[in-house]
């Protein structure tokens, strides 16, 4: 009789110990992804430093769990407005994404990740040769531009300033605007989370 009452007794706690590990398994799951599906959504409402930019950390990092506006999951594209958005990803160069003109493929914005910086911003004007780059820090702080006047030019190297903060903003908006305007309103708000885990990068 005490045999089976230690046998069930073990059983039980077998039991509840499994469930607790699938429980919290399917948890850190959920978690994991509620935090990168509506990270705009947080993004957008963590408490930041001025000129820090979460929203593009958000995008760039969370790219593939984002809700993008007429997506072709068969072309790896989407049409916003004049302009045509797509993803690649590189195992060598890290990853991308690039936007063209859709009538003037010759204009072109790429926001990958940079060498010296942690993200870049390549704008490729028509007959220009080599893209004008901007350098983000790793919490969306633009460092610095470097600027090629002519398609034999070495590039000059500047550090940031207003108007070339407004001029990054304008082609970052034109990139994943979009994406950014129809975001999702998380069901399980988990601000306090994302906060927690981002605010000091931003602050």
């Amino acid at each position: 009789m005490v045999k089976r009452k230690k046998k069930h007794h073990t059983l039980v706690v077998a039991g509840s110990i499994s469930f607790s590990i699938i429980f919290l398994f399917v948890a850190l799951i959920y978690v994991w992804l509620n935090l990168g599906k509506y990270s705009v959504y947080y993004a957008q409402h963590l408490p930041h430093k001025i000129g820090t930019n979460p929203v593009l950390v958000a995008v760039f990092n969370n790219y593939d769990s984002l809700y993008i506006p007429k997506f072709n999951f068969d072309t790896n594209s989407a049409p916003f407005g004049q302009y045509e958005i797509f993803y690649h990803m590189s195992t060598l160069h890290g990853r991308w994404i690039s936007v063209s003109d859709r009538e003037n493929k010759e204009l072109e914005y790429t926001l990958g990740n940079g060498q010296d910086s942690m993200y870049s911003l390549d704008v490729l004007k028509p007959k220009q040769g080599k893209p004008d780059t901007y350098n983000f820090l790793g919490n969306g702080i633009l460092s610095s531009v470097i600027y090629y006047d002519s398609p034999n030019s070495k590039g000059r190297i500047e550090h940031s300033d207003k108007e070339d903060i407004e001029d990054s903003d304008k082609i970052l908006s034109t990139m994943y605007g979009n994406i950014v305007s129809h975001r999702q309103v998380p069901k399980i708000n988990l601000q306090w989370l994302y906060n927690l885990l981002n605010e000091r990068k931003f602050n």
